[in-house]
Parts: C-alpha cells; sequence; structure tokens
C-alpha cells in the first residue's frame, strides 16, 4: 500500500507539468477592418483529463482581452481566459552595439592621448614661468639678455597656448562622438527590449485528448485604407476605376501566408439597437405665488413648456427625452483570392479590390476670366454602385498622370465629376478691345463701358465642344446700374449673370465670342470693376 502511495506521488507532479503547456499558436486567417484586425489562429494540443492550463505566448502586445475567443472544443468547458503582456530583453549583444562601444573605447584612448600632451604642455609652461621669473631677477642680466629671454617667453608661451587650445577642442570633439555613440547605444538598447503577449486558457477535459483549438481575437495598429486609379484611354472610351486597398500592420507579428478579408466593419461599434422611451411634455409650478391667482404665463423653451400659476407649489423637473436617428450598421466585406504575407512595421500592402470600366461624359471647360486653361472632365455614371470609402484617386489620361482628386464617397450624386488635367492642346485668350473710351462721365455719373472678345483655337486633329464660361457683374447697390447687356449666342443665367456658350470647334480652326455691357456709379465712389 505504501508503494502503490509513492507512485502516485511522484506520478502525481508530471501530470501537472503536463498540464503547464507553451504552445506557439500558427495564425491562419486575419480579417482587416479599418481601425484593428481579427486574428484566427490554430494550435495542437493534448489535453488529459481534468484542469489543463495552456499558454500561448510570443504574441501581439496590443491584443484586445475581451475579444479573445475560443473554438473546436469537444467535451471540454474554459474555465478562464486570460491576457497578459511579457517584456523580454535579448541578452545577446548585437554585432552593431559591439562595434559602437568598440569606437567609444577608440575615442577615450585618442582623449587619453591628448590628456597626455595636454599635461606636457602645461608643465612645460609651468617652468617657463619659473625660468622667467628667475631670469629677471638676476642682477647681473643686461637688458639685452632680458629682451632676449622676454622675447622666447612670448613665443613659446604663445606656441604652447595655441598647443592647448587645439588639443582641448579635439578633446571636446572626442567626447561628442562618445556622447552621439552612447545615444545610439541606447536606442539600440531599447529595440533590444520588447514587449510580447501572453494568452493563458484554464481548461477542463472531461477526457485525454488530442485536439486542434481555434483562437481569435481583436489586435490593434493595423487596418486599411483605399485609394483609387482612375483611367480614361481617350475621349470616347469609359473610364478605368481601380479599387485598391493599402494594408498595414505594425502589431509586433509578422502574418505569414495567410488568408486576408478586408472589412468596412468597426468592431469597437455596440450593435445595439436604440430604445424608444416616451416623450413627455409637462407644466411645471413655479416657486412663488402669483398675486393675481388668474394670470398664468406659459413659456415654451424647446421641447418643454414651463408654466408660471398660481399653485404654491415646488417647481417641478421637466422629463426631456430627444430621440436622434439610429443608423442601420452595415459593412463591405473582400475576401481576397490568394494567401499573403504582410511584415509588421513594413510599407503598407496594396491589393486589388475592385476594377471596372465606367461610362462617362467628357467635357471641356474653360473660364478663362480665371485661368486660361481648358480643362477636360469626366463625369462618372453609377459611381455609386461601387460601394467606396472616401479616399485619394489618381488620374491619369492617355496614360499621362494629370494629378488627384479626393472621392468623397459621401456625396449623394447620381454622377462624380472628374478633371482629366488640362489639355494644351486648345489654346485660349481674353482680352479687352475697347481700353481707350472705356470710361466717361454724364453729369454726376461715372460711366464704365466693357467689352471682351474670347478666342479658342483647336490644335487637335478632331472636332471637339468646349463650355466656355464668362460672367457680367451684379449689381448690390440700387445707385449701382449694369445694363446695355451683349453677349452673342450665349445662355446667361438670370440669377448669376454667368454666360455659357457650347463651342463647337472643328479640327485646326479658330473661334472667337464676344460679350459688353455698361456700369453707372456716382462720383467720388469706387467700384471694383474686372479688367
Amino acid at each position: 500500500m505504501r508503494k502503490y502511495i509513492s507512485f502516485c506521488l511522484l506520478v502525481l507532479p508530471l501530470l501537472l507539468l503536463a498540464n503547464d503547456k507553451e504552445i506557439q499558436l500558427k495564425t491562419q486567417k486575419v480579417t482587416v477592418f479599418l481601425e484593428g484586425a481579427q486574428i484566427s489562429a490554430t494550435a495542437k494540443v493534448s489535453l488529459v483529463e481534468g484542469t489543463n492550463e495552456l499558454i500561448f505566448s510570443g504574441l501581439s502586445p496590443n491584443i484586445r482581452q475581451n475579444s479573445i475567443q475560443v473554438k473546436g472544443l469537444n467535451l471540454v468547458s474554459v474555465n478562464s481566459i486570460q491576457f497578459g503582456i511579457t517584456y523580454l530583453k535579448k541578452k545577446t549583444i548585437s554585432a552593431e552595439v559591439a562595434l559602437l562601444k568598440d569606437k567609444i573605447e577608440d575615442f577615450k584612448e585618442k582623449i587619453a592621448l591628448k590628456q597626455s600632451a595636454i599635461d606636457g604642455l602645461e608643465t612645460e609652461e609651468s617652468l617657463l614661468m619659473q625660468n622667467k621669473t628667475i631670469a629677471s631677477k638676476e642682477s647681473n642680466s643686461s637688458l639685452a639678455k632680458l629682451k632676449e629671454y622676454a622675447n622666447y617667453y612670448r613665443q613659446r608661451s604663445e606656441a604652447i597656448y595655441n598647443a592647448l587650445y587645439k588639443l582641448k577642442k579635439e578633446q571636446t570633439e572626442f567626447q561628442e562622438e562618445i556622447s552621439d555613440l552612447e545615444l545610439e547605444i541606447q536606442d539600440l538598447d531599447s529595440k533590444n527590449e520588447t514587449s510580447r503577449g501572453e494568452i493563458k486558457l484554464l481548461l477542463n477535459s472531461e477526457i485525454n485528448q488530442n485536439s486542434t483549438l481555434e483562437i481569435s481575437y481583436i489586435v490593434e495598429d493595423a487596418g486599411w485604407y483605399p485609394n483609387y486609379e482612375i483611367r480614361a484611354k481617350d475621349v470616347n472610351s469609359p473610364i478605368n476605376f481601380l479599387y485598391q486597398a493599402n494594408v498595414f500592420q505594425n502589431t509586433g507579428d509578422d502574418w505569414e501566408d495567410v488568408e486576408l478579408s478586408l472589412s468596412t466593419a468597426d468592431p469597437s461599434v455596440v450593435n445595439q439597437k436604440p430604445d424608444l422611451n416616451p416623450y413627455y411634455l409637462n407644466i411645471p409650478s413655479p416657486i412663488f405665488k402669483m398675486e393675481d391667482d388668474n394670470l398664468d404665463e406659459v413659456v415654451v423653451t424647446g421641447y418643454a413648456i414651463r408654466r408660471k400659476s398660481s399653485l404654491n407649489s415646488a417647481q417641478e423637473e421637466v422629463k426631456e427625452e430627444l430621440v436622434q436617428k439610429s443608423e442601420q450598421l452595415t459593412a463591405m466585406n473582400f475576401k481576397l483570392p490568394k494567401k499573403y504575407s504582410i511584415t509588421s512595421g513594413e510599407e503598407p500592402l496594396k491589393v486589388k479590390l475592385d476594377q471596372q470600366d465606367l461610362a462617362a461624359d467628357y467635357e471641356y471647360y474653360t473660364a478663362p476670366v480665371l485661368d486660361n486653361k481648358v480643362y477636360l472632365t469626366a463625369m462618372l455614371k453609377d459611381w455609386q454602385s461601387l460601394d467606396l470609402l472616401p479616399g485619394e484617386a489618381r488620374i491619369y489620361f492617355e496614360d499621362t498622370f494629370t494629378g488627384q482628386v479626393f472621392v468623397d464617397a459621401n456625396l449623394n450624386t447620381e454622377d462624380f465629376e472628374v478633371a482629366l488635367g488640362n489639355d494644351q492642346n486648345i489654346v485660349v485668350e481674353r482680352k479687352q478691345i475697347n481700353k481707350l473710351k472705356s470710361k466717361s462721365f454724364f453729369r454726376n455719373n461715372i460711366i464704365v463701358e466693357k467689352e471682351y472678345e474670347i478666342s479658342i483655337k483647336n490644335n487637335k486633329g478632331k472636332n471637339v465642344v468646349v463650355i466656355l464660361e464668362d460672367r457680367i457683374p451684379l449689381s448690390q447697390n440700387s445707385y449701382i446700374k449694369v445694363d446695355d447687356q451683349e453677349f452673342d449666342d450665349a445662355k446667361i443665367n438670370e440669377e448669376t449673370s454667368i454666360l455659357t456658350w457650347d463651342v463647337q470647334l472643328d479640327a485646326k480652326t479658330k473661334k472667337s465670342k464676344k460679350f459688353s455691357y455698361k456700369v453707372t456709379y456716382p462720383k467720388g465712389k469706387q467700384v471694383n470693376i474686372e479688367r
């Protein structure tokens, strides 16, 4: 009986040790949100009947503890899930740190050599001053001899001082080099210190078994953001719209050969429907008594009503429940067709999400009163069907980069206008053609007459239509009159006085448009009129 008990006591510690296992997780799937990512990792474990403590170390320190989930359990219950952070210090000194320390020793040796030279010169300086004192006290020294001694002392002292200055300056420079090297070493040492996450599971298994656990959790310092490429081959082709994602992660873990999905969901949002409470109106009583019991005053403030009445009672609290709109949570998910590897801390990985040809209406536009260029624009149709997010788009026309535009995905418009850049093959010029006789005086008024000519030349080898816009001033003062307006075949907006021409230009042709107006205003007043 004693032998059996002894055997049990020997085996029990082995079982306890077997239950305390440090296991490495293998990341299999990653779902990257706009902020954060969900990691799904697996591990093969051996469980004994009873209590098992499993330790998964070397993980990202940025795990949200309340997001940890365990799957793949068979006849196993989870007693506890714990997450902690361990701080590791690398014991080995890197070759870079060793090299820096060798440089410090070299500079220290140089400083010591400089110090020896300084000590020698300072000793010589001290002896020189003693000899100078003795020589000056000798009674039999001639004046010529004293002058010779003085000249020697001056020259030698000057040489000593210059040498000491140079040596001490070099010492200071060496010490500054040492300080810089020590800062580099401190920086490298701080990088050698790293924090790692650790998950501890306390499981209770009903049987001895081998199992594959799947552990998932949300990790910070990861995400993705969209960018786009808008390409137009020519004005007769559809717009090629490329939807891309830049995926980044600084979790401290490398994702190697993982199934990658992107989601527009926000895991930090609590998906809970709002509860609509009753909306109360009340008339609280005043805290004072009115002299006139027949006088009631009702004051409406916001959604509450306060009434001053003749009742002598305490004022009641007004209960206000304002209901705000609630937005339905929607998200787009993109499951990428192949596996990816993303190293922590590296440049974002660019992946393609979608690419479509969109119908577009092209238009040449110019407003030479503001800018003497002709711009090509494209109006994209059905762009909202792409379910875009706000982001930057790079624009290419005829395989040439023409600029960037911000895609505001929140715009509630059917069409989206994209500027494809200015076309240098269409030249526009705006000039005033009545400069000499543009100003006159009549009684107490000043009369200014303006006439402009706008010419557009098409140097392209094909026909184009250019939308040309200019403006006639609008008066905001009854003393300022704008009349005698002439603007050829332009359309005018009566509210803004904006002039618009649809200029049909054949290849290698030129057309001109004119418009004019007259402005009358009182003498002695200043009116800003465009040149």
